[in-house]
């Protein structure tokens, strides 16, 4: 396979696709899933009622909240790995023509696309983590 997508999509950059928009998806995600279950700390594990519970549902927030906010960035890693697929039919030169082409064609909610999956699927290992 990657053989197929060097040789029918730009050579050994075609196996990159989408990497110059991770860092600017993860690092942010990161950063606010730290900043939030800091913050909801406070308000859902106060001193004395620090409960398993209680912890769990701060780090389901934390990570849903993250995932809300950093959805458009993983959108566009995801949408520019996938430019290169012929079934697609759209075909995307960087991160700022992916974003543009995604405004352009699907609106804002575009940005958010498949962000209740991935909600589904971060919220259980952020709470567990």
């Amino acid at each position: 396979m990657a053989l197929k997508v060097m040789h029918e999509e730009g050579g050994v950059r075609g196996l990159y696709r989408g990497l110059p928009a991770t860092p600017f998806g993860v690092a942010p995600y990161v950063g606010i899933n730290f900043a939030a279950y800091e913050a909801l700390r406070g308000y859902i594990t106060p001193p004395g009622k620090a409960s398993v519970v209680r912890k769990l549902v701060c780090g389901a927030l934390a990570g849903s909240i993250s995932q809300t906010l950093t959805c458009p960035c993983d959108v566009l890693r995801r949408k520019m790995q996938v430019a290169g697929m012929n079934a697609l039919g759209v075909r995307y030169t960087g991160a700022i023509n992916a974003f543009r082409g995604i405004l352009r064609t699907e609106g804002v909610p575009g940005l958010y696309r498949g962000l209740w999956p991935n909600l589904l699927k971060v919220s259980p290992s952020i709470t567990t983590s």
